[in-house]
């Protein structure tokens, strides 16, 4: 229908036929209504809707959707051209980085965002300040949380937390030294388990291709033969499942695992430069369910990011310590560098799993 429309060469009424009596498109159907015609009026709404545009209106405020437009904003704005709609104004879009991801700590609703704006007399301009706060939409909880917390604010505390957690690129580049060189065992390990796998379906195949030779030799009747075809057919598709699983498995591992270390060492610069988008994807990984009272941002940091501060702290005291600015390192310097290096690496194969810290 749009792009019947950005022709130009179609009106609304010779659009609504087409869909109507040659796609013949009907409306949703309901309990008491629905199943009929699109109307003249639907087709309106729906050339006018900047939905289609990718705009999601809630709270009599416009937001950017989630979901792909259908067309963009400049196809948006010549369809209203040719409906006579000139002078439609583009929504001013908010994209907040916390909404959807925090909730309130004493009754569970989300916080939301909402931008206030203040004249400032000094500098005779317009500033405006975002600020979230719990939507207490539970009509059965009296929540007595009703103080707003700015976007700064919370930033701020977030950025604490990450500071908490955050390694050297030394550590991080010694991790993925020892991830690499463990590496070659966790493909001789595939390899052993992929060979097993593979013996096992050759066997199932061929115990399916004699069922099947028994069959036609009227050896075994149907039932007996659909029975033990359907078993060996579930064991041949389990089997081609877990032989692609061990395949990936390798790559998999390191991949991750070469992630959780990065992540560990970049994500406070990345939150501190990055768009809401990036803050809010940060922040999902770092807590699964942050909650907020008082103001006060509550994270609990996943497993996996705890594993990696836990034996960082000493470490890290213990390499401070040996000054490595000053060049050249003494003997004691470097053997007291590869002995905190060993202790990292065997931190590390002492949680070999990046799947398991995820």
């Amino acid at each position: 229908m749009w792009d019947l429309m950005l022709t130009g060469s179609y009106s609304p009424t010779k659009i609504a036929k087409i869909v109507n009596k040659e796609w013949g498109y009907r409306t949703r159907k309901t309990r008491r209504a629905g199943g009929t015609e699109l109307s003249i009026n639907g087709l309106y709404k729906i050339f006018n809707s900047q939905f289609y545009a990718g705009v999601i209106e809630y709270g009599g405020k416009k937001y950017k959707g989630v979901h792909e437009p259908m067309v963009t904003w400049d196809e948006f704005d010549r369809v209203q051209e040719i409906l006579g709609n000139k002078g439609t104004p583009r929504p001013k879009t908010h994209e907040f980085a916390f909404t959807g991801t925090i909730r309130c700590q004493e009754c569970g609703c989300l916080y939301t965002a909402e931008i206030k704006s203040k004249f400032i007399k000094k500098t005779q301009t317009m500033k405006f300040f975002t600020y979230y706060h719990c939507t207490r939409r539970k009509t059965t909880i009296d929540c007595s949380q009703k103080k707003v917390a700015s976007d700064e604010y919370l930033e701020l505390q977030i950025v604490d937390f990450l500071d908490q957690y955050t390694i050297m690129p030394e550590f991080r580049d010694w991790a993925v030294e020892a991830i690499k060189e463990s590496n070659d065992k966790e493909i001789a390990d595939r390899t052993t388990i992929y060979e097993t796998q593979q013996k096992a379906l050759n066997e199932a195949q061929r115990q399916l291709d004699n069922l099947t030779k028994m069959r036609y030799r009227d050896l075994i009747d149907d039932e007996q033969f659909l029975k033990e075809k359907e078993t060996l057919q579930s064991q041949i598709v389990d089997l081609r499942q877990k032989i692609d699983q061990t395949e990936s498995r390798a790559d998999r591992w390191l991949d991750l695992t070469e992630r959780t270390f990065n992540f560990a060492t970049y994500a406070k610069d990345a939150f501190e430069a990055g768009t809401p988008q990036d803050k809010k994807e940060i922040l999902v990984a770092l807590c699964s369910n942050p909650v907020m009272k008082d103001k006060r941002l509550i994270i609990q940091a996943e497993k996996w990011f705890v594993k990696v501060k836990s034996d960082y702290e000493v470490l890290k005291a213990q390499y401070d310590r040996l000054e490595l600015t000053k060049k050249p390192l003494t003997k004691a310097q470097e053997e007291a560098l590869a002995y905190i290096k060993t202790q990292w690496w065997r931190w590390r194969e002492s949680n070999p799993r990046a799947t398991d810290m995820f």
